[in-house]
């Protein structure tokens, strides 16, 4: 079912919805690790069985069940993601919660990605960032609204995004449930993969 930003977005007119497309988004470390664990699918269509996913590490998921969603909303994400304006952010505190995973693949995944967003920010010229992103990242060190709603984790997570000037957070995580919220104070986007399909579907012909 579509979250209440994604319908009240859709409900604006077309030019006001590619006005307000999230164009930077920034990684949570569930995603990383889901792209990570069922990249044979996302990357290259290949499911092993029709009812469900089974990941690197054996983790199953079954049609219908939350993740398998993900997983389908991923592929769609990725698909064609050299034809989209999409930009994806990662920072050193995703790093972190990954290297607590002991997983060397995972790590190696991480540091690809890593690669891609450093090329991102190069090709860019200097012209990445407009510093308010830093300024904004600083007030919320004195933001007790944000911090109270969050758990240690997602706060530093929250923070390197809006320091980054991400316009949206992809994420599997339950601090997705406040996304109007944060959305209405801080002016960022908190998403599921398959939110942030459905608040794209009238771009899709643009690069699908």
């Amino acid at each position: 079912m579509s979250s209440k930003l994604v319908i009240e977005y859709n409900q604006q007119s077309i030019l006001a919805k590619f006005d307000k497309l999230p164009i930077r988004i920034f990684l949570d470390t569930n995603v990383v690790q889901y792209i990570n664990s069922f990249g044979e699918y996302i990357y290259e269509n290949y499911m092993e069985h029709e009812d469900c996913f089974i990941g690197s590490h054996g983790k199953k998921t079954k049609r219908g069940d939350f993740l398998f969603v993900q997983i389908l909303a991923l592929r769609q994400i990725f698909f064609a993601v050299e034809r989209t304006p999409f930009e994806f952010a990662i920072s050193v505190n995703v790093y972190e919660e990954i290297q607590r995973k002991n997983d060397f693949r995972l790590t190696q995944w991480f540091y690809d990605l890593w690669d891609y967003w450093q090329t991102v920010i190069w090709d860019q010229n200097g012209k990445a960032f407009t510093g308010q992103g830093k300024i904004s990242a600083l007030r919320l060190q004195q933001d007790d609204s944000i911090k109270n709603a969050l758990s240690k984790p997602d706060f530093k997570i929250f923070t390197d995004a809006i320091e980054l000037e991400c316009d949206a957070i992809l994420t599997c995580d339950k601090y997705r449930s406040r996304q109007d919220w944060i959305y209405k104070n801080y002016g960022i986007m908190v998403l599921f993969p398959s939110d942030l399909c459905e608040l794209t579907k009238d771009f899709h012909s643009l690069w699908y």
